[in-house]
């Protein structure tokens, strides 16, 4: 049986020439109402300064 506590994590990728479809009032804010789902989506934008990018992307 799935922990129904257990978050789903989705990264996505996108090439940063299109970054502006990633604001509140495009993908980022249409996919918002799955969170209630426990369904977190996040960009390479919250990775932190120093962090090696592929292995927090592929964790």
């Amino acid at each position: 049986m799935a922990d129904a506590h257990r978050i789903i994590k989705v990264f996505i990728s996108y090439s940063h020439q299109d970054a502006q479809y990633l604001d509140k009032k495009s993908l980022l804010g249409y996919l918002e109402g799955l969170e209630d789902e426990q369904i977190a989506f996040w960009t390479d934008r919250q990775i932190q300064t120093g962090e090696l990018w592929d292995d927090v992307i592929k964790t």
